[in-house]
């Protein structure tokens, strides 16, 4: 937060999963993992003039970021 123009001077995304992998002709549970949380933070310009959206680059790095520790978790439980 930037004091002197009222404006955030930060974003932070986060995600919340509840992952359940399941055998599909029995039902049984393969894996689970409930309030797998991840986060991304990124920073902001407070001034619009030199605004630059990093939303997008801070989302594929935030995915990125899960699909590496959920394939790590399901392989680490077999």
């Amino acid at each position: 937060y930037d004091p002197a123009t009222n404006r955030a001077s930060a974003v932070q995304l986060s995600v919340l999963l509840d992952i359940t992998l399941r055998d599909r002709a029995t039902g049984k549970v393969l894996f689970s993992r409930e309030r797998m949380e991840h986060r991304e933070r990124y920073e902001i310009s407070i001034d619009p003039v030199s605004y630059l959206d990093e939303s997008d680059a801070a989302l594929a790095r935030l995915s990125r970021d899960v699909a590496r520790t959920v394939v790590s978790a399901v392989l680490e439980g077999f």
